[in-house]
């Protein structure tokens, strides 16, 4: 089962620069954290510098993907153009994640 989630995990993660909005670095490849807190620091310095009142707020959505709704992943795969085998693939991984060998 891991190794089915790997392979479609790599599969995907070229397609991922395309796909998620470049704010987001967590999980994507050649984006990092720092990115986002430079651009926090420039955003800081600017209001600072123009005397403007800024909130900056900061969230967490540790263990998200467990309250995920199963058909809005789906219609989402959809939209950003999946193809029906990966869609079933992906979600498999999520609703049902059993794996048997005969």
């Amino acid at each position: 089962l891991k190794l089915f989630a790997k392979t479609l995990a790599l599969r995907i993660a070229k397609h991922l620069p395309h796909l998620v909005h470049s704010d987001q670095v967590g999980f994507i490849p050649e984006r990092e954290g720092r990115d986002n807190t430079i651009k926090a620091l420039n955003i800081l310095q600017v209001a600072r510098s123009q005397h403007r009142e800024l909130l900056l707020l900061s969230t967490d959505a540790e263990k998200a993907f467990k309250r995920v709704d199963w058909l809005y992943l789906e219609e989402t795969l959809t939209h950003m153009g999946f193809g029906p085998r990966m869609r079933s693939w992906v979600l498999s991984l999520y609703t049902s994640p059993t794996a048997r060998i005969r």
